[in-house]
């Protein structure tokens, strides 16, 4: 038997993916009521997900984005914002939406950046990067070198760079990951996660979005982190920027990353308590 409500306009099913994401339901428990007032041909759990992120991220409109990715804003906008992002790099997308004094969702800002203007690295908009004036320019410090890493058949980073920390300027000389601490070790061994796995019948797994991204570098260390870039106008002039954010291929990096899990784990003190205590005993060494 066919069920009343099993062919929903285009922008109902968003709309109710809106609401249930307001009051915190997760992508799982959505997907399962929409099932039972839909049916299961509704909409299958990724687009769920998809949805979802795009509300947490900013998002208001409920109808699909026209099928060239281009947001549906004026020329004008687009525009403004090449205008605002060639005028100051480390402009972030915050500062952008604010500088355009118009209905301009933080989803559309990111939109028109990624893709409509084709700035596929946004690290200077996010703050992950900044660039060093000349002024700033200091006798201590340290550059990283990097290399491209072809994926061709990813469409979010095709190209990924890698910083290699490691590398030496002689034989005689330190690198980087030999200059710094490691740290002891907070993440739990493989093998120990492997058999926790087993354990249950049914087995989860997860991943932070940009884990080491979100963890900030005290200004006065980011002189060692360092690179070189060619400027995106003119690839014959070189641009001189350093890091912000943790680097992966640091030897301090894991330590860091585990430290910062379990410091935010161990803060919650209200109803997340239980949850917080289970993630630290899978994520972290006992």
């Amino acid at each position: 038997m066919e069920l009343p409500h099993s062919s929903p306009a285009k922008c109902e099913l968003p709309s109710v993916i809106r609401f249930l994401n307001a009051k915190n339901n997760s992508s799982v428990e959505i997907h399962l009521q929409l099932v039972e007032v839909y049916g299961e041909k509704c909409m299958d759990i990724k687009n769920v997900r998809k949805w979802s992120r795009e509300f947490n991220e900013g998002r208001i409109n409920v109808h699909d984005e026209q099928r060239s990715g281009r947001p549906s804003l004026p020329e004008s906008t687009v525009a403004r914002i090449d205008e605002m992002v060639r005028a100051n790099r480390r402009l972030t997308l915050e500062e952008i939406e604010d500088g355009l004094n118009e209905d301009c969702s933080h989803f559309s800002v990111h939109k028109i950046v990624s893709e409509t203007l084709g700035y596929r690295k946004v690290s200077a908009r996010e703050n992950l990067i900044e660039e060093v004036e000349r002024k700033d320019i200091k006798p201590i410090r340290h550059y990283l070198p990097h290399r491209p890493i072809y994926k061709v058949q990813s469409e979010t980073t095709p190209i990924r760079p890698i910083y290699d920390a490691s590398c030496k300027a002689s034989k005689r000389s330190l690198s980087l990951n030999e200059c710094l601490e490691t740290g002891p070790n907070l993440i739990e061994l493989l093998p120990e996660i492997l058999v926790r796995f087993r354990e249950k019948r049914i087995g989860a797994i997860a991943d932070i979005r940009k884990t080491f991204q979100i963890i900030g570098i005290d200004e006065k260390e980011r002189d060692y982190l360092r690179f070189l870039w060619w400027d995106e106008q003119d690839p014959s002039k070189i641009r001189t920027l350093r890091h912000t954010r943790v680097v992966f291929g640091l030897t301090c990096s894991p330590f860091i990353l585990a430290a910062v899990l379990k410091y935010h784990l161990e803060s919650i003190v209200d109803y997340r308590k239980p949850v917080a205590d289970v993630l630290k005993t899978f994520i972290l060494c006992r």
